[in-house]
């Protein structure tokens, strides 16, 4: 489930423009590797471009279409439409034998479904809570022009989640990417103790946004060793935090 959910996330990156090459060479190998996966990929392509063509006036309402789709799912051929049951979905193949509405709403439905359901155990650990919010908003507020490696890894980091058709959470990978940039250049070229502190911890954020459970681990652990208190009472808890998290 998980792998069906990241090949996914990647077909939607690929079709907004969003992914980056290495991102587009891990959706081709899955392609290559079975007839079945060209065939989902084509299938949500195809639903997505109806989708991007309709103006906001005629997209279809999501609770109609599902109804519709619920009645045709449920009811026997030949037979008037029962009232819907909640049950398990078919795979993504029997799309291309509804219309248009049902089709959306269904796409709609799996990859929310499938993603949501099958988010790594560190997900929630990614996302940036209150006091971390703060923390780095607080950089972002210098004066415009003087920006410096943290601030701009702060802007990237802030903007990072993002919601795909308002439903399906993630990060945005390219911007997780730079804040890692503008993070690792400010940790080497720093000598404040306290300062690595905060870097080595948004790093380990950033790699969890990323899904790189190993990575932050290791971040957290150069806070914990560091001589500096700053931020170790912090990364203890994530730690934790992580731990309880994948055992589960």
């Amino acid at each position: 489930m998980e792998n069906e959910a990241r090949y996914l996330e990647l077909t939607l990156r690929v079709l907004e423009e969003e992914a980056t090459e290495e991102e587009r060479q891990e959706l081709e190998r899955w392609l290559q590797a079975a007839p079945e996966n060209r065939e989902s990929f084509h299938e949500i392509a195809r639903i997505w471009r109806a989708a991007r063509s309709q103006s906001p006036k005629s997209t279809p309402e999501v609770d109609a279409a599902w109804q519709e789709l619920s009645a045709k799912l449920e009811a026997p051929p030949g037979t008037q439409p029962k009232v819907f049951q909640r049950r398990t979905l078919k795979p993504i193949g029997w799309v291309r034998n509804l219309g248009f509405a049902a089709g959306l709403a269904a796409l709609a439905f799996v990859v929310y479904s499938s993603y949501r359901l099958s988010l790594p155990p560190y997900y929630e650990l990614a996302v940036l809570r209150d006091w971390e919010q703060k923390s780095l908003a607080t950089a972002t507020r210098g004066e415009p022009g003087l920006a410096d490696d943290y601030t701009l890894a702060a802007q990237a980091l802030l903007a990072a989640p993002r919601k795909r058709w308002g439903l399906v959470p993630y990060f945005d990978h390219q911007r997780v990417r730079l804040a890692m940039t503008h993070l690792q250049r400010a940790f080497d070229h720093s000598s404040d103790a306290m300062a690595r502190n905060k870097y080595a911890y948004f790093l380990a954020k950033a790699h969890l946004m990323r899904g790189e459970a190993d990575p932050a681990k290791a971040w957290l652990q150069r806070v914990l060793a560091s001589e500096a208190a700053a931020y170790q009472r912090e990364a203890k808890e994530l730690l934790q935090r992580m731990e309880t998290s994948l055992a589960d």
